[in-house]
């Protein structure tokens, strides 16, 4: 699961907070935003990577990229979930992690093997993730994986890869969670 954890770890609020069938969560969430960001290096090319909304709280996950190096051992990733207070304007960050990509994915069993069905990638013990052409075919997330309740606003999730302490790539996305 080593490089789609730019998907698991960057999704993880997605995964947590997002529900695809109506009567089983009290609010709604809509994805305002969904960006790539290759940080000029080159490496990693969203091509048509993006996020649909299919229904009421169904959005899947869908495209191709290019990674145009392999991650290994020395590739890391950071993912922090970000709430904005209706006071400011500002943002406090409510989770943060990560670590080493391939310890992360060898590791992660609630996501991978489903998300796999829907995408070219390799076996998630695969280490390092190899270069090449992925393609994500409508992946939807999975609301068995999620909370019951969620505070309503907006969040953003920011998750950044690096390798040998360089950032490589990243992703952001803006979510609002609303009363259902």
């Amino acid at each position: 699961m080593h490089f789609s954890t730019l998907f698991v770890v960057h999704l993880i609020f997605l995964i947590k907070y997002q529900q695809t069938r109506a009567d089983r969560r009290p609010y709604d969430v809509e994805i305002r935003s969904f960006e790539p960001n290759t940080m000029g290096t080159g490496i990693f090319e969203p091509k048509t990577l993006r996020v649909n909304r299919k229904g009421r709280n169904e959005y899947v996950l869908t495209g191709d990229f290019t990674l145009n190096m392999n991650l290994g051992e020395d590739s890391m990733l950071v993912y922090e979930i970000f709430k904005k207070l209706d006071v400011n304007n500002k943002y406090m960050s409510v989770l943060k992690g990560g670590g080493n990509i391939c310890k992360f994915c060898a590791t992660n069993t609630n996501f991978y093997p489903r998300f796999q069905t829907f995408t070219n990638f390799p076996d998630a013990n695969t280490c390092p993730f190899p270069k090449g052409n992925y393609t994500i075919k409508d992946y939807t997330f999975d609301d068995q994986l999620l909370p019951a309740n969620v505070p309503t606003g907006t969040y953003v999730v920011k998750t950044t890869f690096s390798k040998d302490n360089q950032n490589i790539f990243g992703v952001s996305t803006e979510l609002f969670v609303s009363k259902g």
